[in-house]
């Protein structure tokens, strides 16, 4: 039976203190990622799950890296990545979060993982060989996918041969996506380790720590539940996750801002076509410039130029 969350609605990112009362802070904010998954063990139990690692080849401890980085030419701008962090054995990770779709955000992973790729290099050596690189990024949206994968919730891609799935020409550039969305199930679904971080990951903020401390019997998910509990946080910390809260907010108005101008812009630009078209075609038809500008509304200077 699917058990209906208590709906708090976040999007505005208008938070205050006695919302969260109770409450867990929601670890997809920049904010409380960083918080929480630079706490080591919760990092390496993660990766682990995503990355599908067989006893053998486990994380064991990682070492978390310098998070802003300068592009390879002098006016490139900086980035700053959410979680970079490396292995003993020299592969490299970069954790994203993101909660709402933005133009070309894939595209932008994949320039994250050439200039961290880039900045491995060894100066002065003929040697290209770099342990592997991935760049996760855990999206609150969904992508468009093949038809076949649209029930998929974490995606893997690497440079492969178009009509061989076996044939990687490289394992030095890995993107891993996680959709959160599309993970519909429920704490008694979630049996195995992944799922149940990432029910966490998705559902943990519209729940209190009462509702959710008891869902799973994991000591790494106890632990990592009681860190996220908002009412343990320092008044400074406090301040920090509701101040990330709100700019996620305020940013989330503004792409929607943006996109609606661009919507706005374009119909306006169709329109003027259409009136265009609609004036070549009263020319011919012999109607004066001065009826057609009536007619359609343009310019008698611009009925002249057509």
């Amino acid at each position: 039976m699917r058990t209906t969350l208590q709906k708090m609605d976040f999007s505005s990112g208008e938070i205050t203190e006695e919302m969260m009362a109770g409450r867990l802070i929601d670890p997809t904010y920049d904010w409380a990622f960083k918080k929480l998954f630079g706490i080591e063990k919760f990092l390496v139990s993660l990766l682990n799950c995503i990355l599908r690692r067989p006893d053998d080849n486990r994380i064991v401890t990682i070492t978390y890296n310098e998070q802003e980085h300068q592009s390879l030419h002098e006016e490139g701008r900086i980035c700053r990545f959410d979680i970079v962090c490396e292995t003993a054995k020299g592969e490299s990770f970069h954790i994203e979060v993101q909660k709402h779709d933005e133009p070309y955000f894939a595209d932008r992973l994949l320039y994250y993982s050439a200039l961290y790729i880039n900045r491995k290099g060894k100066s002065g050596k003929w040697n290209y060989q770099y342990a592997p690189h991935y760049t996760i990024a855990i999206c609150g949206f969904t992508f468009e996918h093949e038809a076949e994968n649209h029930d998929k919730y974490s995606y893997y891609y690497q440079m492969r041969e178009e009509d061989s799935a076996r044939d990687v020409l490289t394992n030095s550039i890995n993107v891993i996506l996680v959709e959160l969305p599309k993970f519909e199930n429920v704490s008694s679904e979630c049996n195995t380790l992944l799922k149940k971080w990432l029910f966490l990951l998705r559902n943990m903020h519209e729940l209190t720590q009462e509702e959710v401390e008891n869902m799973f019997d994991d000591e790494i998910l106890k632990e990592f539940i009681d860190k996220a509990a908002f009412e343990k946080l320092s008044e400074d910390e406090k301040i920090m996750y509701l101040k990330s809260c709100y700019d996620e907010g305020a940013r989330r108005c503004h792409l929607r801002k943006e996109r609606e101008e661009g919507l706005a812009e374009g119909m306006e630009k169709g329109k003027e076509e259409e009136r265009r078209s609609m004036a070549k075609g009263l020319l011919k038809l012999g109607l004066t410039i001065e009826q057609i500008a009536e007619v359609t509304k343009l310019s008698e200077k611009d009925i002249m130029n057509l």
